[in-house]
């Protein structure tokens, strides 16, 4: 899995399964949680606001507007412009 793939799944794990811990995260992607945390940054610096809750984990706000499919489909993307694509569907 490339880092574009990983951000596309970390968004849509945080949209299916609401709060998830970095730790939890780094094993479901068999990286490690340094890695995630550097990928939440990315998806931050693109404009998603991934809010962290202490003690808890991760999840994106209530007014999050959901990946549409036809970004999704597009990996070739580079993080940058996928993600540019989506806020600017917001």
């Amino acid at each position: 899995m490339n880092r574009t793939e990983r951000l596309i799944d970390l968004v849509l794990e945080f949209q299916t399964h609401g709060v998830c811990s970095a730790e939890s995260l780094a094993e479901k992607f068999n990286m490690n949680v340094r890695t995630i945390y550097r990928d939440i940054e990315v998806l931050r610096d693109a404009g998603i606001s991934v809010v962290g809750m202490p003690g808890t984990g991760y999840k994106l706000p209530a007014d999050f507007v959901p990946i549409p499919a036809d970004i999704l489909t597009n990996v070739n993307l580079e993080p940058p412009a996928w993600l540019q694509a989506i806020n600017q569907r917001r």
